[in-house]
Order: structure tokens, then sequence, then C-alpha cells
């Protein structure tokens, strides 16, 4: 039996005006599901990784994975997440290539990338969001029950402890996350929202972080069968609220937009 995951890039974009990483280490985890859980780690704030992990640092905010875990075959892998002042980014391109062991029945992948130590934004109420969607055209035989779950998820006491694998949505003590689920065969992305539930719920979160710093994760589970080949990003974002000056500024626009559509009425009557 024979899997291969390719090319997954865990990456962080930041708008013009970004400063330098805002967080002091990642976790990147890959586990083979099926059956008995195989699972490899690294984390870069103790190092003494396997020889499959580059760290470029202790304490680095980038690592590397090429190697085997359990079945599946895992191909150029890097991760590196950036923040600035107004949000935290984790974008995770995941491109599971095939699954060649033809065994009948799905077959489970989860992938994670976990920010620790984050500082920004610093306010005490921040915004959590996040996607799952195709990277690419889907081939090979795909079928109506192969599936990619996406997860993202908040701690305020900046752990590495999220809710049990795939509880996609809601808020436990520290922990706030939230999901979706996409058929592949059918659907090209979906929005993770506060149920967990595509289509239900809140597609943005406020969470409270009394005590900064915190750590938030991007998670994925593929379910395929046989011979599917399939590329996928999950995005989280960690945001800073709309300033009050700015929500006063569209209050008033729509007041006025609202104020210039009944004088237009009443001319009109």
């Amino acid at each position: 039996m024979r899997k291969v995951l390719s090319k997954l890039a865990i990456a962080a974009a930041a708008t013009i005006g970004a400063v330098s990483s805002a967080q002091a280490y990642v976790i990147l985890t890959i586990s083979d599901v099926t059956g008995g859980v195989v699972t490899k780690t690294c984390d870069t704030s103790v190092g003494g990784c396997s020889a499959e992990f580059g760290v470029f640092a202790i304490g680095a905010n980038a690592l590397t994975f090429n190697g085997i875990v359990g079945d599946f075959q895992v191909q150029q892998t890097s991760g590196i997440t950036i923040s600035n002042a107004n949000f935290a980014l984790a974008q995770a391109n995941n491109n599971l290539v095939n699954r060649t062991d033809g065994a009948a029945g799905l077959q489970g992948l989860v992938i994670e990338f976990t920010a620790m130590d984050v500082m920004a934004p610093p306010d005490v109420l921040k915004t959590l969001s996040g996607s799952g969607s195709m990277s690419g055209a889907p081939f090979g035989t795909i079928t109506a029950s192969d599936t990619v779950q996406t997860r993202v998820a908040v701690n305020s006491a900046n752990l590495n402890s999220f809710f049990p694998p795939f509880a996609l949505g809601g808020s436990s003590g520290t922990v706030t996350a939230m999901g979706c689920t996409f058929v592949i065969a059918t659907n090209a992305s979906c929005a993770a929202t506060s149920t967990g539930t595509t289509g239900v719920g809140a597609t943005s979160v406020v969470w409270s972080d009394p005590a900064v710093p915190f750590s938030f994760q991007t998670q994925q589970r593929f379910d395929i069968n046989a011979s599917a080949f399939v590329g996928t990003t999950a995005t989280a974002v960690v945001g800073r609220l709309p300033e009050p000056a700015s929500t006063a500024l569209v209050g008033i626009a729509l007041f006025g937009l609202a104020a210039t559509a009944r004088r237009r009425s009443a001319k009109k009557a």
C-alpha cells in the first residue's frame, strides 16, 4: 500500500508594511490515520526532529519535511507563518497526489500546522476566520464520498491543545474552533463556520485573548478512495476588530445612503 502527498506547503502572507514574524516557533504534524495511527511531528522550539525534517534554527518559524508517514510518501513539505500588527495568517497548500494501493474504501490523512507564542494582533478581542479550497482541478478516480475537512482553531492559553480531532466548530474553555467540509467531486471550496457545518453559522467569530501570546492552528483531513488526486488550500486568519472610528464612518455612510434613498422616493411620489 502506498500513497503520496506532494508539496505540502504551509506559507503565510502579509500586507505592505508587514513586520518580522511575531511568533517564536511552529509545529508541523502529519498523520496517517488509517488503522493504527502513524504520526511524525517536529517542534522548532526544541529541535531534535528526525532527519526527514529540515529545521532552519531552534525557535524558527519555518521548517520542511520530506519522508514517509505510514503508507504516505510526503515530499517537498515546507512551512512558514508571518504576522504583522493587524493580523496573523497561516496558509496551508496541501497537494495530495495519489493513493496507489488500490484497496477498497476510504483512507485518511491529517495534516496540522500550529503557530505558538503569537504576539500579534495584540488586542484582547480578535477575530477568527478560515476556509478550505481546491488549489487545482482534481483528477483520477473521484467519487461522491471523497471529502476534505478543514478546521481552524485558536487557543488563548498559548497551548498546543485544541479540540479533539475534527470537532469542527464551537468554543470550549480557551479554545475557539471553526470548520467546514467539501465534497471534492462537487465543490471547489468552503468557508469555515462557527458551527463546523458548511453554510450554517458565522464565517467570522470574535474571541477573547486576555493574556497575549496565543496559539493557532490549521488542520485538514483528507478522506479519499483509491486513485484520487486532489490539491487543496487551508487558510486561517486571526485579525483585529474594525476600529471604532471606521465602524462609525460606515454607520454614517449607511445612514446617508438611506436618507438619500428616502428623499428620492419622496420626490418620485
